[in-house]
């Protein structure tokens, strides 16, 4: 018997829904934009249990993938990603416009245009003919190029919200059906700097079922060119490492360890150990994560287990501000002695360790594949 959970973070609400095949068994939304995180694990508890449902009966995952701004969308995809890893069930996405659109089509069939808020003064949009079916968009555009035509749900002074009431109704009639999901990868979000929208709009037309990815539809508004990054020397600010972080850091990782690359599960079984004997932290600026650490802590000794930092970020003190973060926490929490390794080819990164008083005690051969060697550092408590 099918047990769906479906969820949306894409606008200011937090909204969770549970599934059974014949109807929805319950659903709840909060809304407040900066409370997705705190909020989102609270709903998925009180809602399986309205329903009746255990997390080990849940059968499928259907998340909204937007259009939205990052900093929610991305909290909704990493639960639901996550979730569905360790039930190992699958997971599908739904444009948010859909939910919308069914909600208000089930009373009225009109033909429609959906408006949600996209900051920056613009706004996503998706139009729907009378059937439900979605004709133009999604797409991003400031209030003066919003389509006109038909009846507008939402609008730029109350932009309307997405249910997961609607985005389980969806899922569950498409997956019965028998309808495929969108493969992985498949969506380009990287669109031109205007972000017209019209590269995703035309992929994910006649589609139901997209993959767990965010429609983004733009660029982020956190990722500078090379000349501004150069130019700033602002210290970028470091805060723990979050659950909803690791879709960010993985995204990084295979950019800068191409052989050696983490996967996402390693760095949830890192984040679990947490606060105990791992401390874990990301680099940001402007609300974009630029770089990461983490500390094993077995006092009286803590050591390195990873320290990365984005391509254009580098050089500019971000790894500088990671490892004081590490060295802090490591003596506040007892340790005298911090350990870690490095390859010895890596010429920067000995340098940087060696400004804060690390010194090489030791050598591993062929520790990073047949011809790169580990170098080993200690650095002891002034």
């Amino acid at each position: 018997m099918m047990r769906l959970l479906a969820l949306d973070t894409a606008t200011p609400a937090s909204t969770v829904a549970v599934h059974d095949g014949d109807r929805v068994l319950a659903s709840r939304r909060v809304t407040d934009a900066s409370q997705h995180a705190e909020v989102l694990a609270v709903l998925v508890r009180d809602v399986l249990v309205e329903a009746g449902v255990t997390m080990s009966e849940l059968t499928h995952i259907a998340c909204g993938v937007g259009p939205g701004p990052f900093t929610g969308l991305r909290v909704g995809l990493a639960t639901a990603k996550t979730m569905g890893y360790a039930l190992g069930i699958p997971v599908v996405g739904i444009c948010s416009l859909d939910a919308i659109a069914r909600e208000h089509q089930t009373t009225a069939a009109e033909a429609i245009t959906v408006v949600t808020g996209a900051r920056r003064h613009e706004f996503y949009w998706a139009s729907y003919d009378p059937a439900g079916t979605r004709i133009a968009g999604p797409e991003v555009a400031r209030e003066e190029n919003l389509p006109n035509s038909g009846v507008v749900v939402g609008a730029p002074t109350s932009p309307a919200i997405p249910d997961a009431y609607w985005i389980a109704e969806i899922a569950v009639e498409a997956i019965s059906r028998g309808e495929e999901a969108a493969p992985p990868g498949a969506v380009n979000v990287e669109q031109p700097a205007g972000g017209d929208g019209t590269n995703t709009a035309d992929f994910i037309r006649g589609r139901t079922l997209l993959a767990a990815e965010a429609l983004y539809l733009r660029r982020p508004d956190a990722v500078p060119p090379a000349s501004a990054v150069a130019a700033t020397a602002a210290r970028p600010n470091v805060r723990l490492m979050r659950w909803w972080d690791i879709d960010a850091v993985s995204a990084l990782e295979p950019q800068l360890f191409s052989t050696t690359a983490w996967s996402a599960s390693t760095f949830w079984s890192e984040l679990a150990g947490a606060p105990d004997t791992r401390h874990y932290v990301v680099a940001e600026e402007m609300g974009q994560i630029v770089g990461y650490a983490g500390i094993t802590i077995y006092p009286p000794e803590a050591e390195v287990q990873t320290i990365a930092v984005a391509p254009l970020q580098q050089r500019h003190g971000t790894g500088r501000a990671l490892l004081e973060t590490l060295l802090g926490e490591s003596v506040a929490r007892g340790c005298s002695r911090m350990l870690l390794e490095v390859r010895a080819d890596n010429a920067a990164a000995i340098s940087l360790y060696e400004s804060f008083g690390f010194v090489i005690n030791g050598r591993r051969r062929d520790y990073y594949g047949a011809g790169h060697d580990a170098v080993l550092m200690q650095r002891d408590a002034q």
